[in-house]
């Protein structure tokens, strides 16, 4: 094997290693905080429901989201790979996943009163500030 050729090799595998450690690098994105929790209304769960956080400078940070599982519980993304909320104050509202093929995933009273009362980003009353990692995180829509 020549010299070049190991150089390559060499320099290949530098650059290979390098890329493996950015992209396993969470400081390569945004800083965010993990949010994961349950989402209630009257103290039950609700399943199936979308939550968005959507950060008041959208100029910086965009929205996250997570759809929740069927004991109401979530793990916000900002990205398909990267966990977490923006910081500071986020307006937090629901959407029915269904809505976008027109469907609806549930008829339910608390799931519909849910939507109606939080569906809205511009008129959804729940506002959280995030400054730090919120695991187990209790979402009450009442």
């Amino acid at each position: 094997m020549s010299n070049k050729n190991l150089v390559s090799i060499v320099l290949v595998c530098v650059v290979l290693s390098a890329m493996s450690v950015v992209g396993c690098n969470k400081s390569s994105g945004p800083d965010t905080y993990e949010v994961s929790g349950t989402l209630t209304h009257n103290g039950e769960p609700i399943a199936q429901m979308e939550v968005i956080f959507l950060p008041e400078d959208t100029g910086l940070y965009r929205e996250s989201l997570a759809i929740t599982d069927a004991e109401g519980k979530f793990t916000m993304m900002y990205t398909n790979k990267l966990e977490g909320v923006a910081p500071g104050s986020n307006t937090v509202y629901v959407r029915d996943p269904a809505s976008i093929n027109g469907d609806q995933t549930s008829t339910e009273a608390s799931y519909v009163a849910v939507l109606e009362k939080y569906g809205d980003p511009a008129t959804s009353p729940m506002k959280v500030t995030i400054e730090d990692d919120q695991v187990e995180y209790e979402l009450k829509l009442d």
